[in-house]
């Protein structure tokens, strides 16, 4: 997984102990619109259930 895609995760998801952060949040620290963030979120998920299903 592209390192943008694990960190888009992390911080939706409030990984790394962290609160979970909007679509517009992430969007504004990476100069992306909430849509644009979304589809690179899914196509995360995408890579993780892949992972998965794989083993």
């Amino acid at each position: 997984m592209p390192p943008r895609e694990a960190t888009i995760l992390r911080l939706r998801f409030g990984l790394d102990n962290d609160e979970p952060k909007t679509l517009a949040e992430i969007g504004r620290q990476f100069n992306l619109s909430r849509q644009r963030v979304r589809e690179i979120e899914l196509t995360a998920l995408r890579h993780l259930r892949d992972l998965r299903t794989r083993q």
